[in-house]
């Protein structure tokens, strides 16, 4: 009997980590530093402030005030996919160059997107609310 209720327990705790930590990705985060590397692995990230935002929706969506088909984009451009937290992946909409996956990780408080770059290249983020 204890063990079934350990069991229990221990199944119930397993499942409230994970639901935390997809709460976390929920909601909207903004730019804050941009990793650009050479190709030669000295890149690192530095600030920037162009303002571009990326919103997690419960729902699987992810919306962005730029492109999320690479870095960069035209200012006002939107973005817009789906994102799954078991791979750790966004699958833009409507990028010229088909569906590549961005990668995402939360690191210390902060999302990394990852763009499919032929040198390193990635997007730092901060909740904003």
């Amino acid at each position: 009997m204890k063990r079934s209720i350990f069991i229990l327990a221990l199944c119930g705790s397993m499942l409230s980590c994970q639901e935390k930590n997809d709460n976390a990705l929920i909601g909207k985060w903004q730019l804050v530093e941009q990793l650009i590397d050479i190709g030669d692995g000295s890149g690192s990230f530095v600030p920037t402030e162009t303002g571009k935002t990326v919103e997690f929706r419960e729902d699987g969506t992810v919306v962005s005030s730029g492109s999320l088909c690479g870095m960069g984009g035209q200012p006002g451009q939107q973005g817009a996919g789906a994102y799954s937290v078991e791979t750790g992946e966004i699958t833009p909409d409507n990028c010229p160059t088909g569906q590549l996956p961005v990668k995402f990780e939360l690191q210390d408080g902060e999302l990394i997107l990852y763009y499919p770059c032929i040198e390193a290249c990635g997007e730092k983020y901060r909740k904003s609310r």
